[in-house]
């Protein structure tokens, strides 16, 4: 997956926090994960990176704790609620996008 490809009409690297407004109303939020940030992985707690130029790698929820293995799921899962994303790149771990 590319981390290029984002719902919403999203552009890569330019979402601080986006309200996402549904049809009734209801306003989730879609934000990113800051550089320096702990954040508790299977693995243990590890430290968000400076993003890299690899593009091999999934989207990670930090809200949920579960990544993503294909753009489909990412876009079904953010759909509704809040969720706090970050990239995790194949070679590098966790980075803010």
């Amino acid at each position: 997956m590319s981390k290029k490809s984002l719902p919403n009409n999203l552009e890569f690297r330019k979402i601080e926090e986006v309200p996402i407004i549904r049809t009734n109303g209801v306003v989730d939020r879609v934000s990113t994960v800051r550089i320096a940030e702990q954040v508790e992985m299977p693995v243990g707690v590890v430290a968000v990176k400076k993003a890299c130029s690899v593009d091999s790698g999934m989207w990670y929820c930090v809200s949920h704790k579960e990544h993503f293995l294909n753009q489909i799921k990412k876009d079904s899962h953010i759909h509704q609620g809040s969720h706090r994303l970050a990239w995790n790149c194949y070679q590098h771990g966790l980075e803010q996008p």
